[in-house]
């Protein structure tokens, strides 16, 4: 059987950490095909094991429970998890091919639409059905073009650092 676990834990050494895990869990279940993603704070690992899941559990236990880690063990069945990672992600973890529906540009731009509802309090009703993301964003990249002061703005609030690349040739143009 296929099993997913999810770790969070925050440490110093986080690769090594993971390295850790990775030769537990090969340990517990001689998986030399064990695939894993982290960042800095949490671990996801896809393994296989003729173990059952409760020995597992136990076992898991043990090494990350006692410690006060938090993980979540669950089987893995394809079709039977709903998820999102990015196209990169999925097929190493789960040796899909996708496709990302949006651009990276894209999806900054709804997450910074999102956090700052979030941080307003002004978070709409989400039932509504949201067909086309630009469409909900305001967004039509083919029109919009910062005024100066819209791009000055953008830096006084958020950084310079958070220009795209066309916004700070466009900053440049209009310095000359």
């Amino acid at each position: 059987m296929e099993y997913l676990l999810y770790v969070f834990a925050k440490h110093d050494k986080q690769e090594k950490f993971v390295t850790f895990l990775s030769e537990e869990i090969f340990i517990m279940t001689n998986d030399d095909g064990i695939r894993y993603y982290y960042g800095p704070e949490s671990v996801i690992f896809k393994f296989k094991s003729n173990e059952k899941t409760e020995d597992i559990g136990d076992y898991l236990n043990n090494i990350l429970g006692c410690s006060g880690i938090v993980f979540f063990l669950q089987p893995y069945e394809k079709g039977k998890l709903y998820y999102w990672v990015d196209s990169t992600v999925n097929k190493h973890l789960f040796g899909i091919e996708t496709k990302d529906e949006m651009s990276e540009q894209e999806r900054k731009e709804f997450q910074q639409y999102v956090f700052k509802n979030l941080e307003l309090n002004e978070i709409e009703d989400c039932d509504e059905d949201i067909t086309d993301i630009k469409e909900f964003l305001k967004i039509d990249k083919s029109d919009t073009q910062l005024t100066l002061d819209e791009l000055l703005d953008k830096i006084n609030d958020k950084g310079i650092e958070s220009l795209t690349k066309k916004e700070k040739e466009l900053l440049k143009n209009y310095s000359k």
